[in-house]
């Protein structure tokens, strides 16, 4: 063998990958690592997030904003900012958001709805559809047990800046209330929120027996107002609803998967936030049939939780799909 033949058959075959690892002292393979943490966002919430907007969009146009209050220049506004708050999240989302960034434009969303609410239900409806949103628009490079979690307290974090939000800006309303107009008006504030939150007249003792039947009544009694005061059809959009809960709810058993449990439970969560404000307000609740508006909240996250089964039920058989194709499990 020659000496030529000698030196190249010893001399290491080089890619732009080693080289690029090289000429900066990192190992490639840190490389990519590095490059994993500093850019963890894809397209994010991709098309869950889609499924989710389309199907908000759809019954909020359909049956929340229009059949009750109309253009109604005294509740029209606090409808709207329901509307474009979510608009603006999702604008922020798709461009990625940090956890402070995001705490920080629910804080404002939550402020901006209760100066304008009305005690109409602006709040338990844009709360329960503000934590599975969150959750879906976390951003992400992955699905990963440690990235769910991640999920969730991007979620809740934004959850709570939401109610932080509103509570400072109920007390800040009442001091200016108080050094323009005197301490009687807090007196009447409390009066009033003492009348709400307390049982009711009629019912159930227990606290919780209270709020079911509520529910039961203000579903029955006024849910036609969601359906333009037609009673077939509310029994129809309920329905169907119930329908697609337990729809969601068979897929969910049947993949048996982590992703798709928490996209129901995430749900699930969302839609429980209406239950907790009829618990902790249950004679408001009870005397004014515009409230039954906050039911479109749990109504279309049936048919966000059945969307979200159908599409993990896609990915795992896209997955299996591709495994049986090149022989690599995933």
């Amino acid at each position: 063998m020659s000496m030529n033949e000698e030196v190249n058959r010893n001399r290491p075959i080089l890619n732009p990958s080693m080289i690029i690892a090289t000429a900066c002292r990192v190992p490639a393979p840190r490389r990519e690592a590095v490059a994993k943490v500093r850019h963890p966002r894809t397209r994010l919430g991709g098309p869950q997030l889609r499924a989710m907007g389309l199907i908000m969009a759809l019954f909020g146009a359909a049956f929340w904003g229009l059949p009750y209050f109309a253009q109604s220049p005294s509740h029209g506004p606090g409808d709207t900012a329901v509307v474009l708050g979510f608009v603006i999240l999702l604008a922020f989302a798709q461009r990625g958001l940090s956890t402070s960034s995001y705490q920080a434009l629910c804080a404002g969303f939550g402020a901006t709805l209760v100066f304008m609410e009305f005690l109409t239900g602006l709040l338990p409806t844009a709360a329960a559809i503000l934590l599975p949103f969150g959750y879906l628009a976390a951003r992400s490079a992955e699905w990963s047990p440690g990235e769910v979690a991640a999920r969730w307290r991007f979620a809740l974090a934004g959850l709570v800046a939401f109610g932080v939000g509103v509570v400072l800006t109920v007390l800040l309303k009442q001091l200016f209330s108080i050094a323009l107009f005197g301490a009687e008006v807090i007196q009447a504030f409390t009066n009033n929120l003492n009348y709400y939150v307390q049982d009711l007249e009629r019912g159930p003792e227990n606290r919780l027996l209270m709020g079911l039947y509520t529910l039961k009544t203000i579903v029955l009694k006024w849910g036609s107002l969601l359906a333009y005061r037609s009673g077939p059809g509310a029994l129809v959009l309920f329905g169907s609803a119930i329908a697609a809960w337990g729809a969601a709810f068979l897929i969910a058993i049947r993949l048996s998967s982590e992703r798709s449990a928490h996209f129901l439970a995430v749900c699930v969560a969302g839609a429980a936030i209406i239950m907790v404000w009829i618990l902790v307000l249950p004679t408001h609740t009870f005397h004014h049939a515009h409230m039954v508006r906050m039911m479109i909240a749990p109504i279309a996250l049936g048919w966000i939780a059945l969307a979200l089964q159908i599409q993990e039920f896609a990915h795992q058989r896209n997955n299996r799909r591709h495994a049986v194709q090149t022989g690599v499990p995933q």
